[in-house]
């Protein structure tokens, strides 16, 4: 069974132009593959868009971590909330 990650970014207005999401969730640690990044801003999934999408995948348990970006990298915040499994 594989873990995802919906990783939620409260405030996009700080994200550079060239922000990569993939790029940053490695940087913070977090499985590329098994991660969804989520925000409220366009262009981005909401929370539940990205569990979808890592539940169709094939993740079998699924949690949600809150983070901020600043000084050039995420801040993730230290709580997790399981959403499913």
């Amino acid at each position: 069974m594989q873990q995802g990650t919906v990783l939620y970014i409260a405030d996009v207005r700080s994200l550079p132009q060239d922000w990569e999401a993939e790029e940053a969730a490695a940087a913070a640690g977090f499985d590329p593959v098994w991660t969804e990044v989520a925000a409220p801003g366009p262009g981005f999934y909401t929370p539940q868009e990205a569990q979808l999408r890592l539940a169709e995948r094939g993740a079998g348990r699924i949690e949600a971590a809150h983070a901020r970006y600043a000084d050039g990298r995420l801040e993730v915040g230290a709580r997790r909330v399981r959403l499913q499994g």
